[in-house]
């Protein structure tokens, strides 16, 4: 017998039986649709995290005080360091530095605030600081520690709700008893999806403004130095290059050079772990369709013995019956793999176009070819021990059978 002739007697045999088949190719269609699902589920949060933190962070290396050396006495990140991670070719530092203060939000209820203090003109150097209405402060006033700074949306929302920030006065209280007022010069964009909902209120401030008024930071040092990248230099080059200049500054260990694909690395291991245990709580479920068809096609054996005596009878060899049997559990579940595969690709589309946060379509060929793949495995193996009874009957027995 022919492929071809071997395929359409697989058809028929399954159309004779169409309930039998349909309800078999039902367990099929939704284990992989729940397999599929899962993976697809677990593709677009990881594609729609790792690119929101794309929009966060950008292309940068953040320098920073190690485990080991914070409290007092602690070595700090120094205007020098800064420098020469400034010589670095490709590398464009920011230093910054972090406080707290209280503001009042207008219901005499005093609200904390995170000081953020940094140089002048950062959207210039850095695309993802983007300023939604007013401007960033300049280098002069930087350098001369202008009363002025930025608030984030979230600060602005809290402090002046509908009305434009931009112009009006904020009094930060600091933790040393100084009081200041800061002029708002900008409000910066709201961060994009949960890293917006994570959001807590933020002013941007000149690093020489936060010198004079908190006794937290000394004159020339930072807390952080977050090293800009452009596009066309590799992260892991710059991220040795300053390791090897605080070596010359700084005893071994005190600080950390961490590039921000260490973060996306980081939710690629954990969305990969709940990948696997999802795709295997859905397996479970095509085991199940698979144990559904071998009953079934032990069942169809019984029934068509006097069909596989009159094949034997006529000069068919056992490796074609049992090819014959093994291709009606393959077309089953490959047709019920393909449509399991076709309605989870339809139900993630159709979710990531109404979620109404922004979340990206992306679904490798991975997600799509592993469940279908698994279930045309399952028809195989269930299919073999069916396939292998109906080639090891004796022709003779077959066609005695009424």
């Amino acid at each position: 017998m022919t492929p071809r002739d071997l395929i359409s007697f697989a058809a028929e045999s399954l159309a004779r039986n169409r309930l039998r088949a349909v309800l078999s190719l039902l367990g099929i269609v939704i284990g992989t649709f729940a397999i599929t699902v899962m993976l697809g589920v677990s593709d677009i949060a990881r594609g729609t995290i790792v690119g929101q933190l794309r929009q966060v962070t950008g292309r940068s290396i953040l320098v920073q005080p190690s485990n080991t050396n914070r409290g007092v006495g602690a070595d700090r990140l120094t205007s020098a360091d800064a420098e020469l991670i400034g010589g670095v070719y490709g590398a464009h530092p920011l230093p910054q530095n972090f406080s707290f203060a209280q503001y009042d939000n207008g219901r005499g209820q005093p609200v904390t605030i995170t000081v953020t203090s940094s140089v002048g003109d950062v959207p210039r150097i850095d695309a993802t600081t983007r300023v939604q209405t007013g401007r960033y402060f300049n280098a002069f006033e930087a350098d001369n520690g202008a009363p002025v700074g930025v608030l984030n949306a979230r600060a602005a929302r809290d402090l002046f709700g509908e009305r434009d920030p931009v112009g009006r006065t904020v009094v930060l209280a600091f933790q040393n008893g100084v009081k200041t007022e800061v002029t708002i010069v900008g409000v910066l964009e709201p961060l994009p999806g949960l890293f917006s909902a994570m959001s807590t209120p933020q002013v941007v401030v000149p690093n020489a403004f936060l010198w004079q008024r908190s006794n937290s930071q000394a004159e020339g040092t930072f807390d952080v130095v977050q090293v800009i990248v452009d596009d066309q230099v590799g992260m892991a080059g710059v991220s040795r290059k300053i390791e090897q200049l605080l070596a010359g500054n700084h005893e071994d260990g005190k600080f950390t050079v961490q590039s921000t694909d260490l973060f996306a690395n980081v939710i690629d291991t954990v969305t990969g772990i709940v990948t696997v245990v999802l795709a295997t709580v859905g397996g479970l479920s095509l085991l199940v369709a698979g144990i559904g068809i071998m009953n079934m096609m032990l069942v169809s054996v019984n029934e068509r013995l006097r069909d596989i005596g009159l094949l034997v009878a006529l000069g068919a060899h056992r490796e074609t019956i049992n090819a014959m049997f093994l291709l009606e559990a393959l077309l089953l579940t490959g047709v019920g793999g393909g449509l399991g595969s076709l309605l989870a690709l339809a139900l993630l589309w159709g979710v990531t176009a109404l979620l109404p946060v922004q979340a990206a379509f992306h679904v490798g060929w991975f997600t799509l070819l592993i469940p279908f793949g698994v279930s045309v495995v399952i028809g195989l193996l269930f299919g073999v021990l069916p396939a292998s009874r109906a080639a090891a009957l004796d022709p003779i027995e077959c066609l005695r059978f009424e």
